[in-house]
């Protein structure tokens, strides 16, 4: 009897030993991040697929990552707080005051610039030499003076207060009867194209130039004129912890110490379309 007990618990002991090892030598469980993507391009939305996979090649096994994505900064907000710490682990947003939007409702824990994408002017190729080695505030300054066609985005906030800026930059006190509105339903490549048709000049992220660019890249009729020094941030918003999904929070920050990494700087500086990069890695 004593010796069937022994034998017994040996083979207990054997299995919880085994138990043991195989757990030590199992990979870590699958965790999903849950992402919503709010205010940005549709370009700004393939750099961030693109670091997700990037993150995944390198970290195999340990995060699914699932894209929700929020129409407006407006639509999140309007959210309950319940709704989005239950949802969402980390919001990326283009929209510059949504970060203090969330440490409003207290759902922020941490924030950072992931990339940016500058504010351009283009306009036709056939202008592109007579302003070559013109700063920008210049260019805008006979643009107006005389009397070229130029697009408003009026539909984008961020572009609409860039705009003014560069207004006062250049020292031009009103835009004049050259100023016209793009049609409100177009998007970023359709008001492109439509500048074009029209032959102006527009004020546009170089992320949608470069949109147009690979759209439009066997007769392409505006070009880059300059750089206007302006940038739109697109920020890395981590949701507070609520405690139930602490794997998925530890997942997130994880990310986050990646994409502040040489690392994930070199996965922002590496993406092209239209044949150039236009985002600038915020981590570098």
């Amino acid at each position: 009897m004593r010796r069937g007990i022994d034998i017994a618990v040996a083979v207990i002991c054997l299995s919880l030993f085994w138990a043991a090892e195989s757990r030590v030598g199992a990979p870590p469980s699958r965790v999903t991040v849950r992402i919503a993507e709010c205010a940005n391009s549709q370009a700004s939305q393939l750099l961030l697929l693109k670091l997700a996979d990037s993150f995944g090649k390198l970290d195999v096994g340990t995060v699914t990552w699932q894209t929700l994505k929020g129409d407006t900064a407006e639509d999140l907000e309007n959210s309950s707080r319940a709704d989005i710490v239950g949802v969402f682990d980390v919001v990326f947003t283009g929209d510059r005051d949504f970060a203090s939007k969330l440490e409003r409702i207290g759902l922020l824990r941490a924030s950072f610039t992931v990339f940016m994408e500058e504010l351009i002017l283009a306009g036709p190729v056939a202008s592109v030499g007579q302003f070559s080695g013109i700063s920008t505030e210049e260019v805008m300054r006979r643009i107006f003076s005389e009397e070229r066609t130029f697009f408003s985005l009026f539909k984008n906030k961020w572009i609409a207060d860039a705009e003014a800026e560069l207004y006062r930059r250049s020292k031009i006190t009103a835009p004049g009867a050259n100023r016209r509105y793009v049609e409100s339903s177009r998007g970023d490549i359709e008001a492109l194209i439509q500048a074009g048709d029209e032959n102006a000049f527009i004020l546009i992220c170089e992320a949608s130039f470069a949109q147009y660019q690979d759209s439009q890249r066997d007769s392409p009729v505006l070009a880059k004129i300059s750089g206007t020094g302006i940038f739109k941030e697109t920020r890395m918003c981590l949701i507070s912890d609520s405690g139930f999904r602490r794997e998925r929070v530890a997942a997130a920050d994880r990310y986050a110490e990646w994409l502040l990494s040489p690392d994930g700087g070199d996965a922002v500086e590496s993406f092209e379309m239209g044949g150039i990069n236009p985002f600038r890695s915020g981590s570098h």
